[in-house]
């Protein structure tokens, strides 16, 4: 019995794989929901991002399936010792060991963060990480030296006409160019091989460093305020928001009293901030956190004139549906 001929949805065949990659990312976000995080990148190589797709109904099958082995198992490793039977320099030559060994199974812990002292990262490798599941069959084998053809936007109908005007030096020039350009595409199509050939599993997403991501706040609230853009504080300030004298006020009032700030003038110049203290504490079933320093700015007005502020700020946040918001603010432009 033959074969069914697989549907084709173009003439195209990169907007026909453009058309099957959608079908199966809403087939993964229907099938496993909340599980499937794979995004569209338009970067991404169509014939690339359809093996990934591929690879991950795949794993999420797998997964779902329970046909799964513990990381450690999949290593082949014994249990390994305690730390605290261990010194630093036999801590970092076992931890070396146990990464070069995952690598060969194409297996990764990359961190957002850090780096982290060998010892924690020991600890949470052969004490949590070991006992993670993860599907028998490794995917992502094999793909090494696969060979992808960039688009040329310039082969177009509409460009054609001025090959009759060209010179040889013109076709010259453009050779030259078009070579570097898939040079360019070969360099980041294997950078991104490279990085996706294997599981990625993120340190932070088991141990999350709670006060690296509120300075990652913090420091977008200053750089947005540097280029009076209100979008960052939109986002973290909490409905309603503390001034320095303990008074209650809405968000909606906070963000107009910046806005006004900003548009005061028509830009900031010598913008410069200092983290002087970041701090988070656990209480009782949340946490709570603050991020203070000083920041200097020029602030140019209409008329070309310009006024300096060398002040404080401080930002004081809670931690819920995991993220940070601001409950509490000091800076220039809040007052009551």
């Amino acid at each position: 019995m033959e074969e069914k001929d697989e549907e084709k949805f173009s003439d195209d065949p990169i907007e026909n794989l453009r058309i099957e990659n959608e079908l199966l990312r809403l087939k993964l976000d229907a099938q496993f929901g909340e599980n499937f995080k794979m995004e569209t990148n338009a970067d991404l190589p169509p014939e690339l991002e359809h093996m990934f797709l591929n690879q991950e109904l795949k794993f999420e099958e797998q997964l779902k399936n329970k046909d799964v082995t513990r990381l450690q198992d999949k290593l082949g490793l014994e249990k390994q010792p305690e730390s605290s039977t261990l010194n630093d320099e036999q801590i970092s030559k076992r931890l070396a060991q146990i990464k070069s060994r995952m690598a060969e199974h194409k297996l990764f812990l990359d961190c957002i963060y850090g780096p982290y002292p060998d010892r924690e990262m020991y600890d949470f490798i052969t004490g949590e990480f070991f006992d993670v599941e993860i599907p028998v069959t490794n995917f992502y084998e094999g793909l090494e030296g696969l060979q992808f053809t960039a688009l040329d936007e310039s082969d177009t109908e509409e460009n054609s006409g001025d090959i009759l005007n060209q010179s040889e030096e013109d076709f010259a020039d453009e050779e030259d160019v078009r070579n570097e350009e898939e040079k360019s595409f070969d360099e980041e199509v294997q950078g991104q091989l490279q990085h996706s050939n294997g599981w990625h599993f993120i340190y932070e997403e088991f141990r999350p460093n709670y006060k690296e991501q509120m300075a990652d706040v913090c420091k977008e609230l200053l750089n947005d305020f540097g280029k009076l853009n209100i979008n960052s504080f939109e986002q973290y300030l909490a409905e309603e928001v503390f001034s320095e004298t303990k008074k209650a006020f809405p968000k909606a009032i906070i963000l107009n009293k910046l806005q006004q700030f900003f548009d005061s003038f028509t830009k900031l110049e010598s913008f410069e901030y200092k983290i002087f203290d970041i701090n988070v504490e656990k209480r009782e079933d949340n946490l709570i956190g603050h991020c203070m320093g000083a920041l200097t700015f020029k602030a140019i007005l209409e008329n070309g004139e310009h006024l300096i502020f060398d002040q404080s700020y401080g930002f004081y946040m809670d931690h819920s549906d995991d993220s940070w918001q601001v409950f509490a603010l000091v800076i220039p432009g809040f007052s009551e």
